[in-house]
């Protein structure tokens, strides 16, 4: 029998901090081991606060849920992502990538070298409209949270805006 996997989420809203960690089942599906959250009380504006807020409630979040370390799958807050749908006209598949580069720099409302973007193609095709969703979320408050998980000995997988939010959903309705 193989081991078990953890999957710790965490989620670094604007005014709160969760963390669950979850295993998976050998016949599938997830059981939740255990959730913690906690409010942030400082103003989100002043930065240098905040981010001891989130080292300390972190920390202590994992000494209570006994996490030393490891990967972690985290979320942003969801008013930090900018998401946008673009539909394209009917266009040859090479000159795709092209286009939606064209769609990003005119939809999203920052400069795009500011911004981590990336795109979606949810339908169409084959001589109809393609329908693309445009994500993207400026680089620096990304880089800055990074910062502040490694600093956790915590491990940063791929950042989504509600990648695991379903888990930590989860998490929530099972704890409260």
């Amino acid at each position: 029998m193989s081991p078990r996997t953890r999957i710790t989420t965490l989620n670094l809203g604007s005014q709160s901090i969760e963390l669950a960690e979850f295993r998976t089942q050998p016949q599938g599906g997830l059981i939740l081991c255990g959730y913690r959250s906690r409010e942030l009380l400082a103003d989100p504006t002043t930065e240098a606060t905040r981010h001891r807020q989130i080292v300390a409630a972190l920390r202590e979040m994992m000494v209570e849920l006994r996490i030393k370390g490891g990967p972690v799958n985290y979320t942003v807050a969801e008013e930090s992502v900018f998401a946008r749908f673009v539909k394209l006209p009917p266009i040859d598949e090479e000159k795709i990538e092209r286009i939606i580069s064209f769609e990003a720099q005119q939809n999203v409302p920052f400069p795009i070298d500011e911004v981590v973007w990336d795109y979606q193609l949810i339908g169409g095709g084959a001589g109809e409209q393609i329908q693309v969703i445009l994500v993207a979320i400026k680089a620096d408050p990304v880089l800055a949270s990074m910062s502040l998980v490694k600093n956790s000995r915590l491990s940063v997988s791929p950042v989504s805006p509600d990648q695991f939010a379903r888990l930590l959903d989860l998490a929530r309705t099972k704890a409260g």
